[in-house]
């Protein structure tokens, strides 16, 4: 709960001398002459981007796994970029195309796994893409 305080003129005139950058509050200025720590701000933390791209969005956190050549990949969702060993990546076809040497076509959406957030199955970036263009076309 908060009081309210009741100074007069002097009182006001003394805290606000005693202010050490136009920021500080009379708060602050009371905390310090008290002998408080400075009282910490509240984070308000910024909210963790989905990676979007043609129809479909995948949130933060979002894992992808390739298997090629009885190796698997990994990629991550990490705060709207697509990260795969350690760099973002434009499209799953073209981190694809950083694993699989090809000269073909090769179409990425079709090589790549999703598990999202609170799923608990992989499933075709193919099909997310397809269930995204479905919903668009019912849509509004």
């Amino acid at each position: 709960m908060m009081a309210t305080i009741q100074i007069d003129f002097d009182v006001e005139k003394a805290l606000f001398a005693l202010r050490e950058t136009e920021e500080m509050t009379f708060n602050d200025v009371l905390r310090k002459k008290l002998g408080l720590p400075p009282k910490q701000q509240p984070i308000d933390p910024k909210p963790l981007l989905p990676w979007n791209y043609d129809k479909i969005s995948l949130p933060h956190g979002t894992e992808l796994r390739l298997n090629h050549q009885g190796r698997e990949h990994r990629a991550e969702i990490v705060d709207g970029l697509w990260i795969l060993n350690g760099k973002p990546q434009n499209s799953p076809t073209a981190a694809a195309r950083t694993i699989i040497d090809t000269k073909a076509a090769l179409n990425g959406w079709w090589k790549w796994e999703a598990k999202r957030p609170g799923d608990v199955e992989w499933e075709w970036l193919g099909n997310l893409r397809k269930e995204a263009e479905q919903m668009k076309a019912i849509a509004p």
